[in-house]
């Protein structure tokens, strides 16, 4: 018999303060948060390149909470990469950053509740999945970024 799985959509405070009462996790309040930026000067390396792919699904497991994020159009949301070109700031090498989007009614929480293995026992903690159409999409904004003139010939 399959097992039915609970999702439950919170806004942010909400989420915050599950994040509290059950996990002791402290998130910064919006206004906090705020507060924090004018503070202190925080440096986010500014793309020189970017581009997007669908995806199928995004998961992040994390086995000392026993829960799992997803992202996946079986659950109708929208899995997506943010694929950045930047140049580091302390060395001014380029890299190349694969970031999740979506906004927190494009992902859900659940409970780790299939395995084999004790979740502490793991070595892998998240994955990407993609349809073939997908991957070739990726390989082509990966190589459109990442031209001879970015790093020079291949194996350098």
């Amino acid at each position: 018999m399959a097992e039915k799985r609970l999702s439950i959509k919170l806004n942010f405070d909400e989420f915050r303060e599950v994040l509290k009462k059950v996990f002791g996790i402290r998130l910064m309040t919006t206004e906090d948060l705020k507060h924090f930026l004018r503070e202190r000067e925080i440096k986010v390396e500014k793309a020189v390149k970017e581009d997007f792919v669908d995806v199928q699904a995004l998961r992040v497991y994390l086995p000392e909470l026993k829960k799992e994020v997803d992202q996946t159009i079986e659950r109708g949301e929208k899995p997506c990469l943010k694929v950045k070109l930047t140049e580091r700031e302390k060395t001014g090498e380029p890299e190349v950053e694969l970031v999740f989007m979506g906004t927190m009614k494009d992902r859900h929480v659940e409970e780790l509740s299939y395995w084999r293995k004790d979740p502490m026992s793991w070595t892998t903690w998240g994955l990407l999945v993609l349809t073939l159409k997908q991957a070739r999409k990726l390989s082509a904004v990966l190589e459109k970024m990442i031209d001879r003139q970015t790093i020079g010939p291949v194996g350098s």
